[in-house]
Order: structure tokens, then sequence, then C-alpha cells
């Protein structure tokens, strides 16, 4: 953990130190966020605790009657303005995932630059978020309880390395376009010659409403001989409820001329109760359908995954939110459910 706090704060002051001396008159904001739960283990079936998605990252760990205290997230976040034009942001992140022999490792979870080329239009690269759910988790807005469905389920990694384009196509700015061309590696050095494109369409027709399609391709050097990607998003958002719809649809074509189809849904919703409560309530659903025979025939049989999480936020400045919440996961690849209880602290800074 010393190793830890050692890398960030001279992140933080390196950066600061270079940025704020009178001749290259930029703008520095550093911040950060962390995700902490107190958790108690209801139950976990013995096949899962090798299961990378489930809440608890050591999953091993997570046996029926344990309970203690955890951090799942850790970010500090360097934001520079560069010019009226120029922006950029160093991000590290450690979490329970992260852990070494001494502790936990940060790496580095956001790093590039963004040009504002022409009025609204703008060119991004580096690490960053490509063009898939940011506007869903923006709308969902507890990111400290879960991931939305396509970052869960592993459709999309959260960043990716490359090039990214956003802009307005009509002038009044209700219609935005997102494309990317990347390594598809997540936050990792490139391994392969294949790289990924993703195309997003957004759509606000009232202040209310945003409407969202997305669409990614890609090739692979192993089994796989290319994944392609569909989904969409529909969110409304009012003064004391948000209400969200996404859906999802993958095709993997396998080097044996079979496919693998994969589909998701989730529908999730926010309702303000008083004036520093919040009422949470979401419902997952997702399946696969692999081939008979072949590289991804896997178990034998379509695995059909529910997700079902409820909380009461409360939220004493905007800053900081309590959520005790209740995480329910059923799998037929499990006799029972997996089923945690948690008191989580999200604070930002």
């Amino acid at each position: 953990m010393i190793a830890t706090c050692r890398v960030l704060v001279l992140l933080a002051g390196g950066v600061m130190a270079f940025g704020t001396g009178p001749a290259f008159g930029q703008a520095i904001d550093v911040g950060g966020r962390a995700f902490v739960d107190y958790y108690s283990v209801v139950s976990t079936p013995d096949a899962a605790q090798e299961d990378l998605s489930h809440p608890l990252s050591v999953a091993d760990t997570a046996r029926d009657g344990l309970h203690g205290f955890t951090y799942r997230r850790l970010y500090l976040t360097t934001d520079v303005r560069l010019s009226r034009t120029l922006e950029g942001r160093a991000r590290l992140e450690a979490n329970e995932g992260s852990s070494g022999p001494n502790g936990p490792v940060p790496f580095v979870k956001d790093l590039y630059v963004t040009w504002r080329y022409s009025g609204d239009h703008s060119a991004t690269i580096g690490v960053t978020k490509p063009p898939v759910f940011e506007i869903s988790t923006d709308v969902w807005g507890y990111r400290s309880l879960e991931q939305t469905i396509l970052d869960r389920r592993g459709i999309a990694s959260s960043r990716d390395f490359g090039l990214r384009l956003d802009g307005p196509l009509l002038a009044a700015g209700h219609v935005r376009y997102a494309v990317m061309y990347a390594n598809n590696n997540s936050t990792n050095p490139e391994t392969d010659p294949h790289k990924r494109g993703y195309g997003r369409l957004s759509a606000t027709p009232t202040d209310r409403l945003t409407l969202v399609a997305g669409a990614d391709y890609t090739a692979h050097q192993d089994q796989r001989e290319y994944s392609v990607r569909g989904s969409a998003f529909v969110g409304y958002e009012a003064r004391r409820v948000r209400v969200g719809l996404e859906g999802y649809g993958r095709t993997t074509a396998l080097t044996d001329t079979t496919t693998t189809d994969e589909f998701g849904a989730s529908l999730f919703g926010v309702l303000q109760v008083a004036r520093s409560w919040e009422v949470v309530g979401r419902l997952d659903w997702s399946t696969e359908l692999r081939p008979q025979s072949g590289p991804a025939s896997g178990l034998g049989f379509d695995p059909v995954e529910s997700l079902l999480l409820a909380g009461v936020a409360y939220r004493p400045t905007p800053n900081v939110a309590l959520t005790p919440n209740v995480w329910i996961r059923n799998s037929n690849r499990f006799s029972e459910s997996d089923t945690l209880l948690r008191l989580t602290l999200n604070l930002s800074f």
C-alpha cells in the first residue's frame, strides 16, 4: 500500500510541478474517486469461486459467511488544459483485483490528449474510453454498485488504446457521432496485428430522452475468426427519476465455421424519494448460444444468467453516497445463487 501511495503522490506532484509554471499557462485539476464496501457473502456456489466476473475479484475468497471491508476501485486523476483546444488526462487505478505480493499495484487507466480541432469536433489519441457504454453508464449513475451490462459481461472493455473522433452531425448538436480505431487490448500493449473498429450514433430529441445505437468489428488470430457487436440504449432523465434500457448482441465466427451468439438486456431505474435519498433497482438478463461442437462448445449447454441489484442511497453531499444494497446473480451453471449484502461508500474529490 505504501508503494501505491508513493506512485500516486509522485504522479500528481510531477504533473502539477510541470504544469503550474507561468510559461505554460496550464490549468491543472487533480481529483480522485473510491468505491469501498463492507460486504457479507450470503451464498456462493463452489464453482463460482473461479468466476472473475464476481464482485469480489479475488473470487476464491468469496465463501459463504465471509464478511469484511474491501475497496473495489481507487482512482487518482489529473486533468490538464494545455490550451483552448488541447486537453489531456492521466489516471491511475488500483483495485482489489490488481493486488501483488506487497499490496495494491496501480496501473494506467487513462492517458490521452484531446484536440478540439473545429467547433465541437474533437480527436482523442491514447488510452481512453471507446464509444460503447459511456452514455448508459452516465445515465445509470451507480457505477459504484455495478458496471453496465456490456462492461460486466465483457462485451467490450471500458478502455482501449487508439484514435477516437467525436462531433455533432447536425448544427443543433442533437445527433452526434463517435468512431474509434484501436488495439482491442484494453490498457495493455498490442499483442496481434488485428484492430477493432467502433462506431456510435447518439440522439437527444428532447432534454430528457437519449437514444444510442452502436456497433464494432474485430478480427482475431486464435480459434475465433472475427466478432461483430451491435447494441442500443434508451435513457430517460427527469428531475427525480432516471430510467434506462440497454441491449446487445454479439456474434463470434470460429475457424471451424461455427458461430457463438451472445445476447443480453438490462433495465434500471433510479428514483429520488427525498432530498438526499434515492432508491436504485436493476435487472439484467444474458445468454450465450453455443455450437454443439467445436472450440466454443464448453459446457455443452447454453448458459443463461440473471442479475438483480437493489439499494437505497443516502447522499449527504453531492460527492458522497452511502448505499446499502443487495446483489443477487442466478445462473443455470450453478445450483444456487450468488448473493451479497453490501454497504457501499462512493467518495469523489
